[in-house]
């Protein structure tokens, strides 16, 4: 989202392995009651805006600690979400269990954990999930 963001796009990551015939198409949501739902099929990538504070999970594992709204806006990350716990009380308080790339030392041996409200607040989020034809 950057424009100085040399990152890969996860849009591109879906039309590459679509062109390739590795994925028969792709679904996006834009909601967090669309990511959700999508969820219901299997894991999703999340193109998100990566601020400072979500270098540090908490002891929970949670990447949307304090004050992450004022930490700094270091770049854009694509994780996979694989999994969502859900709150039927408050849909905002609902927790995603994200893995990420950066292997077993980062968070909860690979993975950490975002509310579905801070998914919400970061606004500038893509969330994709691959179709693969059986």
């Amino acid at each position: 989202y950057l424009p100085d963001d040399t990152g890969s796009s996860g849009l591109a990551i879906c039309k590459v392995l679509k062109a390739r015939g590795t994925i028969s198409g792709y679904r996006w949501a834009t909601t967090p009651r669309g990511l959700v739902r999508l969820l219901q099929d299997g894991p999703v990538l999340l193109g998100m805006p990566w601020r400072s504070a979500f270098f540090e999970p908490d002891a929970g594992g949670f990447i949307d600690r304090g004050p992450w709204r004022r930490s700094e806006l270091v770049g854009g990350h694509e994780v996979e979400i694989v999994g969502v716990d859900v709150d039927s009380h408050d849909l905002a308080r609902s927790v995603l269990t994200v893995a990420n790339s950066w292997g077993t030392s980062f968070g909860d041996a690979g993975f950490c954990r975002l509310r579905l409200g801070t998914y919400d607040a970061l606004k500038e989020c893509d969330v994709k999930q691959f179709v693969v034809s059986r």
